[in-house]
């Protein structure tokens, strides 16, 4: 299964609408997140020598809003997850 599918089905159980774009660019950006949404970034997926990966993660929800950071992830039990950050964060 292709990894936005995956993301999709994982965040299925929510009441949440997901619109997967393979880049930002082709998201309008006027009016679009009017009803509450927000556009959700992930970055370059990084290896790390202790096995975890980082990944940075950023949103947008309109005007000048928005934030982001770098999540640190690790594989526990055949599950990935966050188990921490790292690095600088920002918000505006």
């Amino acid at each position: 299964m292709s990894l936005h599918k995956t993301v999709i089905t994982e965040l299925g159980n929510t009441q949440t609408t997901y619109i997967w774009m393979n880049q930002a660019s082709e998201i309008p950006v006027d009016n679009v997140f009017g009803g509450g949404g927000c556009q959700v970034n992930l970055g370059n997926i990084r290896l790390e020598k202790d096995d975890s990966v980082h990944v940075t993660a950023s949103l947008f929800f309109g005007g000048t809003g928005g934030g982001g950071t770098t999540f640190i992830i690790k594989n526990i039990d055949n599950t990935w997850t966050v188990t921490g950050k790292t690095g600088p964060e920002w918000l505006s």
